[in-house]
């Protein structure tokens, strides 16, 4: 796990790459749409759906 990890130094910048922001924006989108679904149809079902979905992301 520890090679994933930048190394921390006190005197530099740290700044997200192009695929961390990627990654961040997949998942802003995929909660977006598990709770605009849940929104849509606002059943037991669907919420269990949606809880699980969200559990998962």
């Amino acid at each position: 796990m520890s090679r994933f990890l930048r190394e921390n130094s006190s005197d530099a910048v740290a700044r997200a790459t192009v695929p961390e922001l990627f990654f961040d924006l997949v998942y802003v989108l995929a909660v977006e749409l598990l709770v605009a679904r849940l929104v849509h149809d606002l059943s037991w079902h669907n919420a269990f759906e949606v809880t699980f979905l969200l559990l998962t992301v």
